[in-house]
C-alpha cells in the first residue's frame, strides 16, 4: 500500500454532497493556551488518512490507531475499513477524539491495518508537537 496523505485536525466531516471538510488543520505544532487551567489541557483531534492499494496487496478490513504523548498511551481506537474499489484511493478518517494533554511533547499516531486478523500494512507513525506557553510570573505582595 502507498501512503497518499495524512492530515490531523480538530474535526473531519463528510458533507451531504460527498465533500470532506477538514476543520482546524494542525501544521506540526500546537500551542495550548489554556495549559494553566486545573487538570490536563484537552485537545480535539481527528485524522484523515488516504492510501492506495497496490497490485498484490490484501484489502484491509479493519484498522487500529494508538495515540501516545512522549511514548505514554493517550488513546486507542479500532474500527472497520470499507474499500469499495481497489483502484480508487482509500480514505480512512477517524472521528474526533478528546485527548488529555498534561505536559508538552510529541503526540504520535501509530496505525495498523489488518485483513482477516493479520497485519497487512503499518504506515510510518505521524506526529505533531504540543507546546505550552511560558507560565506567567507569579504576583506576590510585599
Amino acid at each position: 500500500m502507498k501512503l497518499i496523505s495524512f492530515i490531523s485536525c480538530e474535526d473531519v466531516r463528510r458533507e451531504l454532497d460527498n465533500k470532506v471538510s477538514l476543520l482546524g488543520v494542525f501544521e506540526g505544532l500546537i500551542v495550548q493556551p489554556d495549559a494553566f487551567a486545573k487538570g490536563p489541557a484537552i485537545i480535539r483531534v481527528a485524522t484523515h488518512l488516504r492510501f492506495q492499494i497496490e497490485e498484490g496487496d490484501q484489502i484491509p478490513d479493519e484498522a487500529s490507531v494508538v495515540i501516545t504523548l512522549n511514548g505514554d498511551l493517550l488513546a486507542r481506537a479500532d474500527s472497520l475499513v470499507v474499500v469499495g474499489d481497489r483502484e480508487v484511493p482509500v480514505t480512512y478518517a477517524s472521528t474526533m477524539m478528546m485527548l488529555p494533554i498534561a505536559r508538552p511533547g510529541t503526540v504520535a499516531f501509530a496505525y495498523r491495518f489488518r485483513a482477516e486478523g493479520k497485519d497487512v500494512w503499518t504506515p510510518p507513525p505521524f506526529a505533531f508537537t504540543v507546546q505550552f506557553p511560558p507560565q506567567p510570573p507569579s504576583i506576590s505582595g510585599s
